[in-house]
Protein backbone atom coordinates (compact mmCIF):
# COMPACT_ATOMS: atom_id res chain seq x y z
CA UNK A 1 0.00 0.00 0.00
CA UNK A 2 2.62 2.30 0.45
CA UNK A 3 3.90 1.55 -3.09
CA UNK A 4 0.45 2.84 -4.43
CA UNK A 5 0.97 6.10 -1.94
CA UNK A 6 4.12 6.53 -3.68
CA UNK A 7 2.19 7.09 -7.30
CA UNK A 8 0.48 10.18 -6.08
CA UNK A 9 2.25 13.15 -7.25
CA UNK A 10 5.02 14.89 -4.86
CA UNK A 11 2.95 18.10 -4.09
CA UNK A 12 -0.03 15.75 -3.23
CA UNK A 13 2.36 13.76 -1.05
CA UNK A 14 3.59 16.48 1.06
CA UNK A 15 0.46 18.02 1.97
CA UNK A 16 -2.38 14.92 2.19
CA UNK A 17 0.11 11.63 2.43
CA UNK A 18 0.66 11.37 5.83
CA UNK A 19 -3.21 11.29 7.14
CA UNK A 20 -3.62 8.91 3.82
CA UNK A 21 -1.00 6.54 5.46
CA UNK A 22 -2.54 6.94 8.68
CA UNK A 23 -6.11 5.97 7.58
CA UNK A 24 -4.54 2.99 5.63
CA UNK A 25 -2.87 1.66 8.95
CA UNK A 26 -6.25 1.56 10.97
CA UNK A 27 -7.82 -1.30 8.89
CA UNK A 28 -6.86 -3.94 6.22
CA UNK A 29 -6.58 -2.91 2.71
CA UNK A 30 -8.67 -5.02 0.12
CA UNK A 31 -9.09 -5.19 -3.75
CA UNK A 32 -11.64 -2.22 -3.60
CA UNK A 33 -8.71 0.23 -1.65
CA UNK A 34 -6.41 -0.99 -4.63
CA UNK A 35 -8.70 0.04 -6.92
CA UNK A 36 -9.50 3.72 -4.72
CA UNK A 37 -5.91 4.47 -4.75
CA UNK A 38 -4.80 3.82 -8.22
CA UNK A 39 -7.95 5.86 -9.51
CA UNK A 40 -7.12 8.57 -6.72
CA UNK A 41 -3.71 8.87 -8.07
CA UNK A 42 -4.77 9.25 -11.72
CA UNK A 43 -7.05 11.53 -10.79
CA UNK A 44 -4.01 13.92 -8.40
CA UNK A 45 -1.93 13.87 -11.55
CA UNK A 46 -4.83 15.26 -13.99
CA UNK A 47 -5.60 17.76 -11.70
CA UNK A 48 -2.44 19.08 -9.37
CA UNK A 49 -4.11 22.74 -10.42
CA UNK A 50 -6.30 23.73 -7.20
CA UNK A 51 -4.23 21.44 -5.17
CA UNK A 52 -5.75 22.59 -1.72
CA UNK A 53 -9.42 21.95 -2.54
CA UNK A 54 -8.69 18.08 -4.35
CA UNK A 55 -9.08 16.63 -0.94
CA UNK A 56 -12.57 17.72 -0.31
CA UNK A 57 -14.17 17.16 -3.66
CA UNK A 58 -12.25 14.26 -4.22
CA UNK A 59 -15.10 11.64 -4.87
CA UNK A 60 -12.90 8.86 -3.69
CA UNK A 61 -14.66 5.52 -3.14
CA UNK A 62 -18.21 6.32 -4.61
CA UNK A 63 -16.60 6.96 -7.92
CA UNK A 64 -15.07 3.44 -7.36
CA UNK A 65 -18.09 2.06 -6.45
CA UNK A 66 -20.23 3.51 -8.89
CA UNK A 67 -16.88 2.61 -11.85
CA UNK A 68 -17.10 -0.91 -10.37
CA UNK A 69 -21.21 -0.95 -10.72
CA UNK A 70 -20.97 -0.42 -14.66
CA UNK A 71 -18.49 -2.48 -14.94
CA UNK A 72 -20.38 -5.31 -13.48
CA UNK A 73 -23.46 -4.37 -15.92
CA UNK A 74 -21.62 -3.92 -19.35
CA UNK A 75 -19.29 -7.34 -17.95
CA UNK A 76 -22.48 -9.05 -16.92
CA UNK A 77 -23.55 -8.84 -20.45
CA UNK A 78 -20.33 -9.98 -21.84
CA UNK A 79 -20.12 -13.03 -20.18
CA UNK A 80 -23.54 -13.86 -21.35
CA UNK A 81 -22.88 -13.07 -24.78
CA UNK A 82 -19.68 -15.31 -24.41
CA UNK A 83 -21.44 -18.72 -22.91
CA UNK A 84 -24.26 -18.33 -25.82
CA UNK A 85 -21.15 -17.92 -28.32
CA UNK A 86 -19.21 -21.01 -26.95
CA UNK A 87 -22.67 -23.18 -27.23
CA UNK A 88 -23.24 -22.28 -31.12
CA UNK A 89 -19.27 -23.43 -31.33
CA UNK A 90 -20.23 -27.00 -29.96
CA UNK A 91 -22.96 -27.59 -32.50
CA UNK A 92 -20.58 -27.03 -34.70
CA UNK A 93 -20.19 -22.91 -36.19
CA UNK A 94 -17.00 -21.87 -36.33
CA UNK A 95 -16.07 -18.72 -34.22
CA UNK A 96 -12.36 -18.01 -34.63
CA UNK A 97 -11.16 -14.88 -33.48
CA UNK A 98 -14.35 -13.37 -32.56
CA UNK A 99 -15.22 -14.53 -28.95
CA UNK A 100 -11.35 -13.78 -27.50
CA UNK A 101 -11.95 -10.06 -27.56
CA UNK A 102 -15.62 -10.64 -25.65
CA UNK A 103 -14.02 -12.59 -22.84
CA UNK A 104 -11.00 -10.97 -22.30
CA UNK A 105 -13.32 -7.58 -21.84
CA UNK A 106 -15.51 -9.60 -19.61
CA UNK A 107 -12.85 -10.95 -17.88
CA UNK A 108 -11.39 -7.52 -17.35
CA UNK A 109 -14.40 -5.95 -16.15
CA UNK A 110 -15.25 -8.74 -13.99
CA UNK A 111 -11.82 -8.24 -12.31
CA UNK A 112 -12.98 -4.37 -11.59
CA UNK A 113 -16.01 -5.38 -10.64
CA UNK A 114 -14.94 -7.60 -8.39
CA UNK A 115 -12.53 -5.06 -6.51
CA UNK A 116 -15.02 -2.33 -6.31
CA UNK A 117 -18.05 -4.66 -5.11
CA UNK A 118 -15.71 -6.58 -2.55
CA UNK A 119 -15.87 -3.22 -0.37
CA UNK A 120 -19.15 -4.59 0.77
CA UNK A 121 -17.95 -7.74 1.99
CA UNK A 122 -14.22 -6.89 2.81
CA UNK A 123 -14.46 -6.18 6.82
CA UNK A 124 -16.09 -9.40 7.29
CA UNK A 125 -13.82 -11.69 5.11
CA UNK A 126 -10.60 -10.27 4.07
CA UNK A 127 -9.25 -13.66 3.32
CA UNK A 128 -11.77 -14.90 1.23
CA UNK A 129 -12.29 -11.38 -0.92
CA UNK A 130 -8.69 -11.55 -1.65
CA UNK A 131 -9.36 -15.31 -3.03
CA UNK A 132 -12.24 -14.23 -4.91
CA UNK A 133 -10.25 -11.82 -6.30
CA UNK A 134 -7.42 -13.35 -7.42
CA UNK A 135 -8.26 -16.82 -8.88
CA UNK A 136 -10.26 -14.71 -11.28
CA UNK A 137 -7.35 -12.83 -11.78
CA UNK A 138 -4.98 -16.11 -12.50
CA UNK A 139 -7.98 -17.17 -14.55
CA UNK A 140 -7.77 -14.13 -17.26
CA UNK A 141 -3.79 -14.51 -17.20
CA UNK A 142 -4.46 -17.70 -18.72
CA UNK A 143 -7.13 -17.06 -20.72
CA UNK A 144 -4.53 -14.42 -22.20
CA UNK A 145 -2.29 -17.09 -22.51
CA UNK A 146 -4.36 -19.10 -24.84
CA UNK A 147 -4.90 -16.03 -27.00
CA UNK A 148 -0.98 -14.98 -27.27
CA UNK A 149 -0.28 -18.55 -28.13
CA UNK A 150 -3.29 -18.70 -30.87
CA UNK A 151 -2.04 -15.71 -32.43
CA UNK A 152 1.95 -16.73 -32.66
CA UNK A 153 0.60 -20.52 -33.94
CA UNK A 154 -2.15 -19.52 -35.76
CA UNK A 155 -3.97 -22.75 -34.55
CA UNK A 156 -7.65 -21.61 -33.46
CA UNK A 157 -8.72 -25.10 -32.87
CA UNK A 158 -9.48 -25.74 -29.63
CA UNK A 159 -10.03 -29.73 -29.48
CA UNK A 160 -10.57 -32.03 -26.61
CA UNK A 161 -7.26 -33.08 -24.87
CA UNK A 162 -4.98 -29.93 -26.93
CA UNK A 163 -2.69 -27.75 -25.03
CA UNK A 164 -4.75 -24.64 -26.18
CA UNK A 165 -8.06 -26.27 -24.91
CA UNK A 166 -6.25 -27.16 -21.17
CA UNK A 167 -5.07 -23.37 -21.23
CA UNK A 168 -8.29 -21.59 -22.09
CA UNK A 169 -10.48 -23.65 -20.35
CA UNK A 170 -8.44 -23.45 -17.22
CA UNK A 171 -8.50 -20.14 -16.69
CA UNK A 172 -12.17 -20.40 -17.31
CA UNK A 173 -12.75 -22.72 -14.58
CA UNK A 174 -10.47 -20.06 -12.41
CA UNK A 175 -12.90 -16.96 -13.58
CA UNK A 176 -16.12 -19.02 -12.71
CA UNK A 177 -14.69 -20.73 -9.29
CA UNK A 178 -13.64 -17.00 -8.45
CA UNK A 179 -17.12 -15.80 -8.67
CA UNK A 180 -19.04 -18.52 -6.69
CA UNK A 181 -16.47 -18.00 -4.29
CA UNK A 182 -17.32 -14.08 -3.74
CA UNK A 183 -21.25 -15.18 -4.35
CA UNK A 184 -20.72 -17.51 -1.33
CA UNK A 185 -19.61 -14.67 0.84
CA UNK A 186 -22.03 -11.94 -0.38
CA UNK A 187 -24.83 -14.74 0.64
CA UNK A 188 -23.08 -14.91 4.15
CA UNK A 189 -22.80 -11.51 4.71
CA UNK A 190 -25.76 -10.08 3.17
CA UNK A 191 -24.05 -7.17 1.85
CA UNK A 192 -25.28 -7.42 -2.12
CA UNK A 193 -28.44 -8.03 -3.72
CA UNK A 194 -29.75 -11.61 -2.42
CA UNK A 195 -31.16 -11.98 -6.11
CA UNK A 196 -27.85 -11.52 -7.84
CA UNK A 197 -26.01 -13.43 -5.70
CA UNK A 198 -28.24 -16.38 -6.13
CA UNK A 199 -28.34 -15.72 -10.52
CA UNK A 200 -24.33 -15.82 -10.46
CA UNK A 201 -23.89 -19.19 -7.55
CA UNK A 202 -26.82 -20.79 -10.31
CA UNK A 203 -24.87 -19.36 -13.11
CA UNK A 204 -21.94 -20.87 -12.36
CA UNK A 205 -22.91 -24.28 -10.81
CA UNK A 206 -25.00 -24.79 -14.43
CA UNK A 207 -22.06 -23.66 -16.84
CA UNK A 208 -19.09 -25.22 -15.29
CA UNK A 209 -20.32 -28.99 -16.10
CA UNK A 210 -21.58 -27.74 -19.25
CA UNK A 211 -18.54 -26.38 -20.45
CA UNK A 212 -16.60 -29.41 -19.80
CA UNK A 213 -19.76 -31.58 -21.85
CA UNK A 214 -21.59 -32.85 -19.09
CA UNK A 215 -24.78 -30.77 -19.99
CA UNK A 216 -25.86 -30.50 -23.58
CA UNK A 217 -25.08 -26.81 -24.89
CA UNK A 218 -28.21 -25.03 -23.95
CA UNK A 219 -27.09 -25.32 -19.90
CA UNK A 220 -24.64 -22.50 -21.61
CA UNK A 221 -26.83 -20.69 -22.64
CA UNK A 222 -29.34 -20.78 -19.35
CA UNK A 223 -26.27 -20.77 -17.54
CA UNK A 224 -24.23 -17.95 -19.42
CA UNK A 225 -28.03 -15.75 -18.96
CA UNK A 226 -28.10 -16.65 -14.90
CA UNK A 227 -24.23 -15.74 -14.60
CA UNK A 228 -24.51 -12.64 -16.54
CA UNK A 229 -27.71 -11.76 -14.94
CA UNK A 230 -26.24 -12.05 -11.73
CA UNK A 231 -23.41 -9.64 -12.84
CA UNK A 232 -25.40 -6.94 -13.50
CA UNK A 233 -28.04 -7.26 -10.93
CA UNK A 234 -25.19 -6.76 -8.51
CA UNK A 235 -23.73 -4.25 -10.98
CA UNK A 236 -27.31 -2.26 -10.56
CA UNK A 237 -27.51 -2.46 -7.22
CA UNK A 238 -24.27 -0.70 -6.89
CA UNK A 239 -24.74 2.32 -9.26
CA UNK A 240 -28.03 2.69 -6.58
CA UNK A 241 -26.07 2.19 -3.31
CA UNK A 242 -23.34 4.64 -4.45
CA UNK A 243 -26.15 7.58 -5.54
CA UNK A 244 -27.34 7.28 -1.92
CA UNK A 245 -23.88 7.75 -0.77
CA UNK A 246 -23.29 10.80 -2.49
CA UNK A 247 -26.64 12.22 -1.83
CA UNK A 248 -26.39 11.43 1.71
CA UNK A 249 -22.84 13.74 1.79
Amino acid sequence: MSRLVRLYPAAWRERYGDELTALLEERPAGPFDVLDLLLGAIDAHLHLRGLGNRLEHRKGIPMSLRLSGLAAIVGGGLWSTFFVMVSFAYTGMDLDIAWFPVVLGAGVLLLAALAGLSAFEFRDHPRWVWIAFIVPALGIGLVLAALLRTLVTGDWTYDEGSLGAAILYGGLLLILVGSIVFAAVSWDSHGLRLLGTIAIAGGTLVTLPALFGLLPPIGLIVGGILFGGGWITEGVDAVRNDRSVVRAR
